[in-house]
């Protein structure tokens, strides 16, 4: 398009909109806006101003900003940018790549699903110059950022699809592309935006020997006060571990952070990988001693058994008696022989203590298949139920499950047994099939007790997954314990990770928190935002909120006065809270 012609049509349609009567001003603004963009489309179909100029309008300027400014805050879920970026490409706009301009770009190239946001960048050098390693350090916020971009974005059109075929065809360096999702890791961005450059990262399927170079950025990220970015780092160092590529000297000091506030998975893969580089190293015994000694202070009984094996093997007994009064009391009893005091909160007599076999977290497509046909025959295990609805969750639409179709709807057709209620497991994990198979179903009868309905509420939001109509998530009540508890730490870290839970996910997941570490999980939750942070740092013994009326009523919040009754009871489960009670 030649900039005369565009130049004079905006001025002329613009002029025209801005003579017009108007209420307010916004009414004004997007009127002539309105005739900017059908200026620009006019002069693409070759239609001539009456006066070709080169002058933009005085009002253009702010005009373009102002729309900057509502893409940058509010996703549009169209192109708008495109034509800011042509007006800018023709000299009628001088625009600033700052952080409103990157924003703008992040939630206006492109739609929820269309994917043309690699094709923009790869036409456009100029912009790709501009924005893209800008969007490794603008963080975003509300409705515009990657990874809120990406959530609702279908599979294939998102940013993160974007940068991987950009990366591929050798758009964009690869290395480069690595090393900024480390970066933007390293950064003080909320764990749920954090957490789209990890994906990106990992999208990418670095090579063990590109993962070895990033060593010294992965061990930075030892020390972020995010689980997620945490479990990450281990996981990555323990890949260059294996492949025999590790810097030992310079990881073992790192490792006394994640063994610290780190999920229990995580803490644990830390202190093996001390442990390997001890055995392999026996020269840095003593810095290995220390993360040991670090991990002591974790709030789970299996890192501080696996901390206090290594210390002991290490030569550090004494420091093990001396951190005595932090362990807890099943560990101080395998490991120090100290005889467990029944009245102490976390030890029972040995012969009430249930005997549970160790979790099994579903491990891929093949075992959840597996899992799931089981479940169809014998429904008499409530863990494997919810370890199979965090597999089923997590997975999304799937045709899996197809093998299983005939199976479901023979016990469906069957029916409950004899005694046995109308809402029985085998039932609903039948109807998980063939939801996940796209066959209708009618909505399942009355559930006979408030206990079934909230099962049952429970296992609609996976039905809803397995069709589509959610995304795929992470569920929040998974037991971490083979008896069903739920770590404090690992709620948090799920949260982290899963800001915006369903309602029903996050009472049973309140309803479950095991009594022993939480003001270990306190300090990470005091990074969790909104009213799901207030309501988790209350269950964990923090301080009630200070507009407590317009924390339970606000009309807003559904399901908010669950939550915080579900906080109070896991907070004090045998006592009334007088604080909810005056409420």
């Amino acid at each position: 398009m030649d900039a005369a012609t565009v130049c004079g049509l905006i001025t002329e349609w613009g002029e025209q909109a801005r003579r017009g009567v108007y209420e307010r001003r916004w009414e004004r603004d997007l009127a002539v806006w309105r005739a900017v963009l059908e200026a620009l489309e006019a002069a693409g179909n070759g239609v001539q101003p009456a006066t070709p100029t080169t002058r933009p309008p005085p009002w253009l300027a702010a005009l373009v900003r102002d729309r900057l400014q509502m893409l940058a805050t509010r996703w549009s879920h169209d192109s708008m940018f495109a034509s800011i970026r042509a007006m800018e490409r023709l000299g009628l706009a001088q625009l600033e790549p700052d952080d409103t301009y990157v924003l703008a770009a992040v939630g206006g190239i492109g739609g929820r699903s269309s994917p043309i946001r690699a094709a923009t960048m790869r036409d456009d050098p100029e912009l790709r110059d501009r924005v893209v390693w800008r969007m490794f350090e603008v963080e975003g916020g509300g409705e515009v950022s990657l990874a809120n971009v990406d959530k609702y974005s279908t599979d294939g059109a998102g940013w993160r699809a974007a940068f991987v075929e950009l990366t591929g065809d050798g758009t964009l360096p690869r290395e480069r592309v690595l090393t900024s999702c480390l970066a933007a890791l390293n950064r003080d961005f909320s764990a749920y935006r954090a957490g789209w450059y990890g994906r990106l990262y990992d999208a990418l399927e670095p090579t063990v020997d590109e993962i070895a170079g990033h060593q010294g950025q992965l061990r930075s990220l030892l020390r972020s006060m995010i689980g997620a970015t945490v479990t990450f780092s281990v996981s990555k160092l323990r890949q260059v571990d294996k492949a025999g590529l590790l810097d030992d000297a310079e990881t073992l000091p790192a490792l006394t952070a994640a063994v610290v506030a780190a999920p229990k998975g995580t803490a644990l893969g830390a202190v093996r990988l001390a442990q390997a580089i001890a055995k392999r190293a026996p020269a840095l015994g003593a810095p290995a001693a220390d993360v040991a000694a670090a991990a002591l202070a974790h709030p789970h009984a299996d890192v501080q058994r696996a901390a206090a094996t290594l210390l002991t093997a290490l030569g550090g007994a004494e420091r093990l008696a001396s951190a005595e009064a932090v362990l807890e009391p099943s560990v101080r009893a395998d490991v120090l022989g100290r005889p467990a005091d029944p009245g102490e909160r976390g030890t029972a007599p040995a012969a009430a203590a249930p005997e549970a076999r160790p979790l099994a977290p579903v491990s891929g497509d093949e075992d959840l298949v597996e899992r799931v046909a089981a479940l169809l025959e014998d429904d008499g295990d409530p863990i494997e139920l919810e370890l199979v609805l965090a597999g089923l969750a997590r997975l999304g639409p799937t045709a899996r499950l197809q093998s299983l179709s005939k199976r479901a709807l023979a016990v469906l057709r069957r029916g409950s047994r004899e005694g046995v209620t109308t809402l029985w497991l085998s039932g609903q994990v039948a109807r998980l099939v063939l939801a996940a198979d796209g066959v209708h179903l009618d909505p399942a009868p009355p559930a006979p007790t408030h206990a079934v309905a909230f099962l049952v509420r429970r296992l609609v939001v996976v039905e809803e997954i397995l069709r589509g109509v959610r995304p795929p998530q992470l569920l929040l009540a998974t037991p971490d314990d083979p008896v069903g508890w739920l770590a404090p730490i690992t709620l948090v870290d799920r949260l982290e990770r899963h800001p915006e839970p369903d309602s029903y996910d996050l009472v049973a997941a309140l309803l479950r928190l095991h009594p022993d570490g939480r003001n270990a999980a306190m300090a990470g939750a005091a990074g969790l935002e909104g009213r799901r942070g207030e309501v988790v740092r209350y269950a964990l013994g923090g301080q009630a909120p200070q507009q407590p009326r317009r924390l339970l009523r606000s009309p807003s919040a559904p399901g908010s006065p669950a939550w915080w009754i579900a906080a109070a009871r896991t907070r004090s489960p045998v006592q009334p809270d007088a604080w909810l009670a005056r409420l």
